[in-house]
Formats: C-alpha cells, structure tokens, sequence
C-alpha cells in the first residue's frame, strides 16, 4: 500500500533470468485512492541447454555467457557431470567452455548462440 500519487516503479526479475534486461523502469504510473492498480511487465526469455561431452560421457566444465553486443557477462555455472540450463534473454551470446577436473588440460571452446524467446536452444560441445 501507497500513498496516492505519481510513482516511478521498478521492476526487477528475481530468479533464475539472466542478461541484460533484467529491470525496468516505469515512470508517472499515477496511484488513485482506494483502488488497486495493477502493474505488469513481461520479461522475453528463452532456454539455453548445454552438455560438455568427452565421448559419450558428460564432463564437469565452467560455462561462461556473455551478451555479444554490449559484451557483457551475464551467466556463468558449472556443469558438473550432468549439463547446465540457463534462462536468459534472447539475443546472440558467447559461450567459454572451460574443462575441470580429469579434462582440465583440454583447451576451452568458445561458441556462439542465438537464444529465441519461448524456445530451447541446445548444444553438445565434444572435447
């Protein structure tokens, strides 16, 4: 509950979203007395999947997610031995894929990915 009057509101995306549109701003959005006012934003995301493979066999990897044009690093997890899954929003990114572990003497690989809003990208990176 508020005061009436004028607001600037900020909405922020608590969870598992990652990249640069996580917040937005929303200016004169005006409060009336004794009624409700309801406030919404839609927050475009898509899923990105990736399996590090040596073989058939799922590897333990650190997965880097930088947003291509403003180059700035988004999302960054571990893969352990079983993939990683981001939400992120869509937008071109690049992927650094560092091993660990017994494959931590292999090279990383950096690739690059579209993320389309409401679909799953997903992609195998053998080493």
């Amino acid at each position: 509950e508020v005061n009436p009057g004028t607001y600037t509101v900020t909405i922020k995306a608590l969870g598992k979203l990652e990249g640069i549109l996580t917040s937005t701003k929303m200016e004169n959005v005006e409060i009336t007395a004794g009624q409700i006012t309801p406030i919404s934003y839609d927050f475009e995301s898509g899923h990105f999947e990736i399996y590090p493979k040596v073989g058939d066999e799922l590897i333990d990897t650190v997965v880097t997610i930088t947003e291509e044009s403003s180059s700035t690093n988004v999302a960054r997890s571990r893969t352990y031995t079983k993939g990683a899954k981001f939400l992120l929003n869509p937008g071109k990114y690049q992927v650094n894929v560092k091993p660990l572990g017994a494959h931590k003497a292999k090279s990383a690989q950096t690739l690059y990915v579209q993320v389309t809003k409401g679909e799953i990208t997903s992609n195998e990176v053998s080493f």
